[in-house]
């Protein structure tokens, strides 16, 4: 029997700034199991449940990249532990059920200049994801992405990019693994830079995954349009919009259309630790009966270090 556990699970991975790499998650689709069975504890996380697809590119949620000088090889390591709050936890039309839950994460990436307008980029990243009333939606997640990105000369602030990514998804107690997402994305996106205070990326990508189990593959079509603003010299805000069109190819051409707003406060105590403070609303719109609205509010702290 479908359960409605790995949805939610899978669904955490969508709020904006869990971590900065935590983001690549899309929202969740909901299966029709009604809260009262859950608070039973009738359900538990099967080996094969059915979850969506993770979108593998991250352009356009770091919404504007800051320039640096080019370096042949940059390695970097980082991990980020975060709380939020969110008022639909099971991700429902209605009888929505608010929890609280905490996320770490860690992670080692690499990215490599080709050439000056050529850049590699790999990186591998995993997590643990609490829940406060609902312990038995608490999973673990390991993702692994490698891509190339483009950035022609001749167009300055233009970025065109392609990236695989692998998600995995295990259930904490039982530690069985019950999604596992293989995806390729291709995306471009173009960044205006207003002055040294502030600008605006603007961006497309289409995603195509193949997942186990398969009922849930689905293409993913999206926009994005974010706007940066540095208050002052370690302090930034970002605003970031995105619109999400979902076709799910085992699911008799199921379709739906997702709308995000994320608005992230950021202050940099030093180079190598930030501090956020974020917000989140969402709302999906499917022409089948998986209607659902969630909002999040949370605070996030992270390390990072390049060398």
């Amino acid at each position: 029997m479908k359960t409605i556990i790995p949805y939610v699970v899978f669904g955490c991975l969508a709020t904006p700034n869990i971590s900065l790499h935590a983001q690549s998650g899309q929202s969740v689709t909901e299966n029709a199991v009604n809260f009262e069975d859950i608070r039973r504890g009738g359900l538990s996380v099967p080996a094969h449940a059915s979850v969506t697809s993770a979108n593998g590119g991250d352009f356009g949620n770091t919404v504007i990249r800051e320039p640096s000088e080019p370096q042949k090889l940059t390695l970097g390591a980082s991990a980020d532990g975060s709380w939020f709050y969110t008022d639909n936890a099971l991700f429902t039309k209605s009888g929505r059920k608010s929890d609280n839950y905490l996320a770490v994460s860690a992670g080692l990436s690499a990215r490599y200049a080709i050439s000056s307008e050529w850049e590699a980029d790999t990186g591998i990243r995993g997590g643990l994801f609490r829940f406060d009333k609902f312990g038995i939606l608490d999973f673990r997640n390991l993702d692994f992405h490698c891509g190339l990105t483009l950035s022609p000369k001749a167009l300055p602030g233009t970025a065109f990019y392609t990236r695989y990514s692998f998600t995995e998804l295990m259930a904490n107690r039982s530690g069985d693994v019950f999604y596992t997402n293989h995806a390729l994305t291709l995306g471009a996106q173009r960044s205006f830079t207003f002055s040294r205070a502030h600008g605006i990326t603007l961006g497309v990508s289409g995603q195509w995954a193949v997942t186990d189990p398969t009922d849930v593959q689905r293409d993913d079509y999206n926009v994005y349009a974010g706007y940066k603003l540095r208050i002052a010299r370690d302090f930034t805000a970002d605003l970031l919009y995105r619109l999400n069109y979902f076709v799910y190819r085992e699911d008799g051409a199921r379709h739906d259309f997702r709308n995000s707003l994320s608005l992230n406060l950021r202050y940099e105590i030093n180079p190598n630790l930030a501090v956020s403070a974020i917000g989140f609303y969402s709302f999906n719109d499917s022409d089948r009966d998986f209607d659902y609205r969630a909002g999040n509010l949370g605070l996030s702290a992270g390390l990072q270090t390049q060398f």
